[in-house]
């Protein structure tokens, strides 16, 4: 992940927290990072919105030739002739919809270990590590109009987190959310509660310029900077489209790799104990998928699917020493248990340079008057 890509990130996040207002990025890679227990309100809304902040890292590599020669527009057109167009075609688009569904499983597997003194080397006596059994399933679904020449967009999000740990009951929780962007204000609220206005204050024309919001022109761009292979035509909701296969880089595995870290940190509760992740494994267990359908006639995404994950056995190579409050690294490493992690992403595209009536609802608008 490039420095650009953690600065938007950051913003976004920052956003959320602190409240300040500013129109939000739409991108097309999902937050792949594990929850191991059931989520608080807050955290699921944030995941929700980090959903929409993340930006899609550009994929670099040489370009492939598709079926057929360079013709420009038709039927036997090159790669680089496809990117060309998309790049055309999105530059410049008023409006358009999308609707994006997530779906994150995670499983851990039930674990059970007593580690020996002259294995850890703390002089203390075996220490026990025990993991339950837990599956988690997360959806998050996300419809966002997007009017770019009125300055205005809405999203509505609903996220869902079931949770089934051994020997309890299965846990469900739904947080909904909804936002809109006019201009330079925005409208949220969470989770049925009370809305909440917030102007930024930046003029709108500079939080819209620069086709900064043009989700779809960003996304093109992406693809250019990728290596893609068009793999087949098919037909989606009535569209003859190009099959693209986005494939895979360094940088999809190191991107997993990092949230794999994360996940570990989490199921060996650092810095208590410190994990480590044998690499080799790690990538043999890596799935990455990413295809996308452009339109033959106008060149525009008409649909966007993924499926990343791995699977993680952790190690402890060392833990914290209770006499000391200092890191001691163990006389041998400490092999736990699997998890495995996968997260779905599909996304529909449609009503491109479509008229829009985006307008927050009355509560909205009386939310702000009352300041």
């Amino acid at each position: 992940m490039g420095e650009t890509e953690r600065r938007i990130i950051a913003d976004g996040i920052e956003r959320i927290k602190g409240g300040i207002s500013g129109v939000l990025p739409f991108p097309r890679v999902p937050f792949l990072i594990s929850r191991l227990g059931l989520m608080g309100d807050f955290e699921m809304i944030m995941r929700l919105l980090i959903i929409l902040l993340l930006v899609a890292v550009a994929i670099s590599g040489c370009m492939e030739k598709g079926p057929g020669g360079p013709d420009g527009r038709g039927t036997n057109i090159s790669v680089s002739g496809i990117k060309a167009l998309s790049i055309q075609s999105a530059d410049g688009l008023s409006s358009y919809r999308l609707k994006t569904t997530t779906t994150e499983n995670t499983i851990v597997d039930p674990f059970q270990i007593d580690v020996s003194p002259r294995v850890h080397g703390l002089g203390t006596g075996s220490l026990q590590i025990v993991w339950k059994g837990r599956v988690t399933n997360e959806t998050a679904e996300i419809d966002t109009d997007m009017d770019l020449s009125g300055h205005r967009a809405s999203i509505k999000g609903t996220a869902t987190s079931t949770v089934k740990a051994e020997d309890q009951p299965e846990e469900t929780k739904i947080v909904q959310t909804d936002i809109y962007q006019i201009g330079n204000i925005t409208y949220l609220k969470m989770d049925g509660g009370n809305w909440t206005g917030i102007i930024s204050p930046l003029p709108s024309e500079s939080l819209w310029e620069d086709e900064r919001n043009n989700h779809i022109l960003a996304m093109a761009e992406s693809i250019n900077s990728s290596q893609v292979e068009v793999i087949g035509i098919e037909m989606v909701d009535g569209n003859e489209t190009y099959k693209l296969e986005i494939l895979a880089t360094d940088s999809d595995y190191e991107n997993l790799y990092t949230a794999a870290h994360g996940l570990a940190d989490q199921l060996t509760q650092y810095p208590q104990f410190m994990p480590s992740i044998k690499r080799s494994e790690f990538n043999e267990s890596v799935v990455t998928e990413k295809q996308i359908w452009i339109s033959k006639e106008t060149y525009l995404p008409v649909k966007y699917q993924s499926k990343m994950g791995f699977k993680l056995t952790p190690y402890i190579i060392g833990a914290l020493d209770p006499d000391t409050s200092l890191m001691k690294m163990f006389n041998q490493s400490v092999r736990l248990g699997e998890v495995s992690v996968i997260t779905e992403t599909t996304e529909i595209y449609y009503d491109f340079n479509r008229s829009m009536e985006i307008s927050p609802p009355r509560e909205a608008l009386q939310a702000l008057a009352g300041k």
